[in-house]
């Protein structure tokens, strides 16, 4: 993905550095393209991204078979393992845990100014299956909101933002659109200050 995007920016002939905004999955990529081009980058804004530790938690929690797994629940763990594992069964048509362990070896943002903006997690009350047991969808929730101290970290001059929206698609005007913007805006005043 990383190298689809370079050979994107070189046909559009788009100025470098440029800030990049990533959505979901988005965000590994971003981190990839950082650590394979980082010249390209000035600055970069993480829209609900996936957080890092996020797919390996839960590939590790899906694998495990458990004697009290309802029939539902072991086809859940079946089709969220496949996810992960085969191109062919999910939107973004890669291998995710391929994307999770080339973001996992690539280098943080260092200095680079970088915005995450996530939404408020409500996992387990509003998305999970009722067969998933009430502790794994805690831990799964806990995952996600331990992503602020994740994503801050990846580069000393960061900004974090929780947003009050729950939607995964925070760029929509009828989301948080207004939040977004801000974090784009947060970027450029950053660069502005030379920062």
């Amino acid at each position: 993905m990383a190298t689809q995007l370079k050979q994107v920016i070189s046909a559009a002939k788009i100025n470098t550095p440029f800030i990049l905004v990533a959505h979901s999955i988005g965000g590994m990529h971003a981190r990839v393209f950082n650590d394979m081009f980082p010249k390209l980058l000035s600055g970069i804004v993480l829209v609900d991204a996936t957080p890092y530790g996020s797919d390996e938690w839960a590939y590790a929690e899906m694998s495990k078979v458990q004697p009290e797994d309802t029939e539902d629940y072991l086809s859940f763990k079946k089709q969220f393992i496949q996810r992960l594992e085969d191109p062919n069964t999910n939107t973004e048509m890669l291998n995710v845990l391929e994307s999770v362990n080339q973001a996992d070896n690539s280098q943080d943002f260092g200095n680079k100014p970088l915005a995450i903006i996530q939404r408020t997690i409500q996992y387990g009350t509003e998305y999970a299956p009722p067969f998933i047991p009430k502790d794994t969808v805690t831990r799964w929730d806990n995952v996600y909101r331990d992503s602020e101290h994740v994503f801050t970290s990846l580069s000393t001059n960061s900004h974090f933002i929780r947003s009050l929206s729950k939607s995964h698609f925070l760029q929509r005007p009828t989301e948080d659109l207004e939040g977004t913007l801000k974090a784009l805006d947060w970027i450029i005043e950053q660069l502005k200050k030379g920062n």
